[in-house]
């Protein structure tokens, strides 16, 4: 989410799954961050991870410059020694 926040959008879709980018393209990544407010990110507050194997259900609190604050799930799945994000939570796209 950093990334996002310092408007480095290209980084932010390269640490996404291959699944995630295979279901939405960088074009609509970015529109989907333009209507969520997403890209006002400040500061996150994460809460209790839900380990699922080789996946993380992870809530989040995220901090927007505007002094909102949304609400969101991400869920990361474990990319050799690494973790990428998979999904984020629909209903925040929804919004």
């Amino acid at each position: 989410m950093a990334m996002i926040g310092q408007g480095r959008l290209e980084a932010a879709y390269a640490s996404l799954t291959p699944a995630y980018k295979g279901r939405v393209p960088f074009k609509e990544f970015k529109r989907v961050l333009q209507r969520t407010g997403l890209r006002q990110y400040l500061r996150s507050r994460p809460g209790k991870p839900d380990l699922q194997g080789d996946r993380v259900v992870l809530p989040v609190t995220l901090s927007l410059r505007n002094g909102q604050s949304q609400d969101l799930t991400v869920t990361f799945l474990r990319e050799g020694k690494g973790w990428k994000i998979d999904d984020f939570d629909v209903a925040v796209f929804d919004r």
